[in-house]
């Protein structure tokens, strides 16, 4: 399964440095002391990312996972939240440039939503975003449009079909990132995984095994 062509909902970001890098940048954010990495033999089903994932549940316990695809020397950043950590995307960026991707865009969902961001230097570089609200479809966009946008698609008169999940893929392959390829959710080294907990008041992060996986 290619989580970006087959769910309805999917929130991620693309680091633009190497996996030990943005593991420093997510522990730095967190403070915690270590990294700890599950063995690929507890987790991976034919070297595939796994994808426990529940999106649906309200303020879940935080879990995060972070891999270089087969197709790039990029890294990836997944959670379970369904913003996909947008909140925190500002602080993660000083560190390093990245690029975040949330879609939303079932017929079932109350409010789809797709979102295009570039953060970068700990600042919005660009937000592009189309979502059905409370009053109607809305479109925001702010910052300077890229090189690799088509700022026709935002004339267009339904403002669904200003951003949508082909749009993403577009944008995306002009980045380097081929996020309709198997090979990126897949990888060929070990991920590394988070879990945030709360520990005596104080913000951390938790070694998260098989034992532990499920327990809320």
């Amino acid at each position: 399964m290619n989580p970006f062509l087959d769910l309805k909902e999917i929130s991620f970001v693309v680091f633009f440095c190497s996996l030990e890098d943005a593991s420093s940048i997510v522990r730095g954010l967190h403070k915690s002391p270590e990294c700890i990495q599950i063995k690929p033999d507890s987790w991976f089903q034919g070297s595939e990312v796994p994808r426990f994932f529940d999106t649906t549940s309200h303020n879940p316990p935080l879990e995060m996972i972070l891999w270089q695809p087969i197709n790039s020397v990029n890294t990836v950043f997944r959670c379970n939240w369904r913003d996909g950590y947008i909140s925190s995307m500002k602080s993660l960026s000083k560190s390093c440039k990245l690029i975040y991707l949330s879609v939303a865009d079932s017929f079932e969902d109350l409010y789809p939503n797709t979102v295009f961001g570039i953060y970068d230097a700990g600042r919005r570089v660009r937000y592009v975003q189309s979502i059905y609200a409370e009053n109607g479809w809305e479109f925001f966009a702010f910052g300077d449009v890229q090189p690799f946008e088509n700022p026709h698609y935002y004339k267009k008169r339904k403002i669904k079909d200003r951003l949508n999940r082909n749009i993403l893929v577009e944008y995306t392959l002009r980045n380097g990132l081929d996020v309709q390829s198997d090979d990126f959710w897949r990888t060929n080294i070990e991920p590394h995984y988070f879990v945030h907990g709360w520990l005596a008041g104080e913000r951390s992060l938790l070694p998260y095994s098989p034992e532990t996986r499920g327990q809320k």
